[in-house]
């Protein structure tokens, strides 16, 4: 079960995606939703017909999942700092 209260989760501020297997073992549907839900701007992506072990299961799947969640929030070109050129 989630340890995790409402007010930790929403305290992240960074891009997230909650990945769950449909047919999890360990992992609730009820737990993801909690998790993706209290996170702000959270996506819940559900994978369907794989377990906890989707990774292995069904690579190709769980890699356009990532892959897709990393195209969306890759940074912006003016985003970039360069490193500080002094040193120390």
């Amino acid at each position: 079960q989630p340890n995790y209260s409402p007010a930790d989760l929403g305290a992240i501020s960074v891009p997230v995606t909650v990945a769950w297997a449909a047919s999890d073992e360990f992992i609730r549907p009820h737990h993801a939703r909690y998790i993706a839900e209290a996170i702000p701007d959270a996506r819940l992506v559900e994978l369907p017909g794989v377990t906890h072990f989707a990774p292995v299961q069904r690579p190709a799947d769980f890699n356009a999942a990532v892959l897709e969640f990393l195209e969306a929030n890759k940074p912006r070109a003016s985003s970039w700092r360069s490193p500080p050129t002094e040193v120390c």
